[in-house]
């Protein structure tokens, strides 16, 4: 492994960003229509707020010490960096007494993509299969992807004027930029590994893009080593903390081998199989205690407490082959909660590729819904507590890779120990 590279910090804020990604694995963003035709400035200014928001909230939180102010504080800096959607105010502090206004962002995003289009001979493997959920296939691919091996060039450039970014927000943007083409991806399923982006180049900035693994490593650490200094408290909504865990889980030649890899393990890891085989394969059932409860819950209409699979995120969907009867696990109040699990597949300039998973616990439910809706009508409910959510569950997943290496680890080896 060659030397780390060195990311020295360069003085002033420069008035642009320019980044070449490459589309890792295949990515199901879609229109409208659900058809996928190219990637839009949107999507990419959401992603880049759910890393901001993940990297700067340890911070904001330490200044505080106060959730609810912490958040407020929080909302306000990214509105002034990233604007607010039309009819969305935020709330100012102007001689003493709270004053509302809209904000527009402080920067643009352009996107070149001449490579980029769809991909309509894409026909997954049975452990990528798994990985796309029947949102994205049932016995077919629903929809086609965006073809991976695809390059696009993102260009963020800082509005002139008055209301120019500073040196903080456009440092903060680009660690935002940096943390989503290391570790995450674009469209449905991302979280599973899918629409995976891979940061190429980068320009104009403080940092370079790493172009092996041991840059790779550095970077990280450099990113998200001063993160880990908090009380272990579960933050209100996904981001860095001192439970989060970070790995390489594998290593390969081949974008599709990882991405394979982490599906299968997932599977195996997670599935109680039918007739005893998950794949072909003698099946683990290490959550059979799981099987049995729904099973319970099929026959009685009443769920006693939540699976231990339901820390891998809601709706649950289950079918039991034996009555031929499925049964659904969601959110009291409808809401999707996006897994704490987050896979990403990553390819280097010089060819490595490397199978990343990153654990970000945070509050699973917020307290007004933390109750479960169940049953083929969802009739039956069930009030969640802090001890039905086990976040040993999906450390158990990241420990099934022999050869991983943690470039985070949690403050304490269970997480759980936390939530108190």
């Amino acid at each position: 492994m060659s030397s780390p590279t060195r990311f020295p910090a360069l003085p002033g804020a420069p008035a642009s960003l320019k980044a070449e990604l490459l589309i890792t694995t295949p990515m199901f963003l879609g229109d409208g229509g659900q058809k996928a035709t190219s990637i839009r400035p949107p999507s990419i200014k959401g992603a880049l707020r759910f890393w901001w928001r993940a990297l700067q909230w340890p911070g904001v939180y330490q200044r505080h010490g106060h959730v609810a102010t912490a958040l407020a504080d929080l909302h306000t800096q990214e509105a002034e960096l990233f604007g607010l959607a039309a009819g969305h105010k935020v709330a100012h502090i102007h001689d003493g007494q709270p004053k509302e206004s809209g904000e527009q962002g402080r920067f643009r995003i352009s996107i070149t993509q001449p490579d980029v289009k769809a991909d309509p001979d894409y026909r997954p493997s049975d452990s990528v299969q798994y990985l796309l959920g029947i949102g994205l296939y049932r016995g077919k691919l629903l929809r086609k992807p965006l073809q991976q091996g695809s390059r696009f060039t993102l260009a963020l450039t800082a509005k002139p004027g008055g209301h120019t970014v500073t040196d903080k927000q456009w440092k903060s943007l680009e660690e935002a930029l940096l943390c989503w083409g290391l570790l995450g991806g674009l469209g449905a399923r991302a979280r599973k590994g899918l629409g995976s982006v891979s940061l190429q180049s980068l320009e104009g900035g403080v940092y370079q893009a790493p172009q092996n693994r041991g840059d790779y490593e550095a970077l990280l650490l450099k990113l998200l080593g001063p993160l880990q200094g908090q009380d272990g408290k579960l933050p209100p909504f996904t981001s860095f903390s001192s439970l989060s865990r970070v790995d390489i889980a594998l290593e390969s030649k081949s974008t599709d081998k990882v991405l394979e890899t982490l599906g299968h393990e997932m599977q195996m890891y997670r599935s109680y199989g039918r007739n005893r085989e998950v794949n072909r394969q003698p099946a683990e059932q290490n959550f059979a205690d799981d099987h049995d409860l729904i099973l319970h819950a099929i026959n009685t209409d009443t769920l006693k407490q939540a699976p231990r699979r339901t820390v891998f995120g809601l709706p649950h969907n289950y079918f039991f082959s034996s009555v031929k009867k499925g049964y659904e696990i969601s959110a009291a109040l409808g809401d999707r909660r996006a897994s704490p699990l987050l896979l990403h597949v990553h390819q280097l300039p010089e060819g490595e590729v490397l199978g990343v998973a990153s654990v970000m616990p945070a509050v699973f439910l917020p307290p007004d819904n933390a109750r479960l809706k169940a049953g083929s009508r969802r009739k039956s409910e069930y009030r969640l507590t802090s001890d039905d959510i086990d976040w040993t569950v999906l450390h158990g997943y990241l420990d099934r890779f022999t050869q991983r290496q943690s470039l985070i680890s949690p403050l304490t080896p269970n997480a759980q120990e936390a939530q108190g």
